[in-house]
């Protein structure tokens, strides 16, 4: 490893000591890949079964043998899976995963814990507190606005002290904080 003249005269800051002693961090290598737009529309059964066969040969050409991941909103979902069903030696679930993106399964997440606490006093609470108005308030049950839900399940997971114990199992599973 070369050392600089500064690491010899001792004249050196601390971040720079350690910068210069540690080397280079190993790293992992990720390889993701960003599509250009499509002059097309999306919803067309068409246009998804060729960006199907696009990521597929690239995923073949990258990192052959690897199975192909493809996350989208829910239109694209709906349709992609239905291709994956037409299709099974194609597109087959052995060959492919197709998921949800990450904002819709919030949703539908947030959308199921509304159901639950539909009819438990959830709503009243936020109305009498003045937080949300009543008709603010009823939204809050089925997620038409995800950061605002998302705030008050945390307001309220807050409010009976088990926030801290929500985001220590989300790290034990997912081995991070949310």
């Amino acid at each position: 490893m070369a050392v600089s003249n500064n690491f010899k005269s001792g004249n050196i800051s601390f971040s720079g000591y350690h910068a210069e002693t540690n080397g280079l961090p190993s790293t992992a290598v990720c390889n993701n890949t960003l599509l250009p737009l499509l002059p097309d529309h999306i919803q067309s059964p068409a246009t998804v079964r060729h960006l199907i066969n696009i990521i597929s040969s690239i995923i073949d050409n990258v990192n052959y043998g690897q199975p192909v991941v493809i996350t989208a909103d829910q239109p694209v979902f709906a349709i992609a899976k239905q291709l994956q069903w037409k299709y099974p030696d194609l597109y087959g679930e052995d060959k492919m995963i197709i998921m949800m993106g990450g904002l819709h399964i919030e949703m539908a997440i947030e959308n199921m814990i509304g159901k639950w606490l539909s009819g438990s006093g959830w709503t009243e609470l936020f109305f009498k507190t003045e937080i949300a108005s009543s008709g603010r308030s009823e939204t809050l049950l089925k997620s038409s606005h995800v950061k605002r839900t998302r705030y008050a399940h945390e307001w309220s997971l807050w409010k009976h002290g088990w926030l801290e114990d929500a985001k220590n199992l989300l790290s034990f599973y997912f081995g991070r904080q949310p």
